[in-house]
């Protein structure tokens, strides 16, 4: 408790420089204050001791169980309303939603899944009116924008619900995941994981694989993957 002590009495010349006239406490008052702050902290260090040893206790007669987490973040690039299977917003039927699933998979020069845009709003087009498609254009940018969206995702796998209690888990694994470096190791940092990630293996996509882990309950000691490929449909 030396340190302790040497602390109190510097606050206590601190205090003694710094006050003055009626407010002035006597030197009697203070030692007999720091005597009990001395006390209180002896008290508060043997409960800490205490509670450590419990703890111990616990994590050894504990389940060893952990729960794990996994969610499809959408890359940017198909994280976007215009795309036959979302079009939020317009109140699309499913004569409506298969009549436009089956303009973007159109097969040869007709075909628009591989155009720039994925060829919006043209596959919707002759299906949806003007003012609906207008209608799905405006719930992408309120919603489906990165900067929209990206901390509703983070909060979506920090805890989630299970019956009527309120989970967290503690590994999470993220599919689709981009905007690594400039947001989810940070954020996922600051809530107490740390984290790993790696690229797809496709030179065009800039998004990959994430796992995260509780950082006070798992330690890393060694990282890796295996890179799949298309190798055997180009065959």
């Amino acid at each position: 408790m030396t340190w302790i002590r040497r602390g109190l009495w510097l606050l206590l010349a601190c205090a003694c420089a710094c006050v003055s006239g009626a407010t002035t406490l006597s030197a009697k008052k203070l030692r007999k204050r720091v005597t009990s702050l001395e006390s209180r902290l002896r008290r508060q260090g043997a409960l800490v001791e205490r509670l450590t040893e419990r703890t111990a206790d616990l994590e050894r007669y504990a389940h060893k169980e952990f729960e794990v987490l996994h969610y499809n973040v959408l890359a940017n690039h198909s994280g976007t309303n215009k795309l036959p299977w979302f079009c939020y917003g317009a109140n699309v039927t499913a004569a409506e939603r298969e009549a436009m699933h089956v303009n973007f998979y159109a097969p040869g020069p007709d075909g628009f899944k591989q155009t720039a845009g994925k060829g919006w709003p043209t596959w919707a087009e002759g299906v949806l009116a003007p003012e609906r498609i207008r209608a799905i254009e405006e719930y992408d940018e309120r919603y489906f924008q990165w900067d929209m969206r990206k901390e509703r995702l983070y909060q979506a796998v920090r805890s989630h619900r299970v019956g009527c209690r309120e989970r967290e888990p503690d590994i999470i694994t993220l599919a689709e995941c981009d905007c690594y470096n400039t947001f989810w190791k940070e954020r996922l940092k600051e809530g107490g994981f740390q984290s790993v990630w790696r690229k797809r293996p496709r030179s065009a996509s800039a998004d990959g694989c994430c796992i995260a882990y509780r950082s006070a309950t798992f330690q890393l000691v060694a990282t890796g993957g295996y890179d799949f490929g298309s190798h055997v449909a180009s065959r």
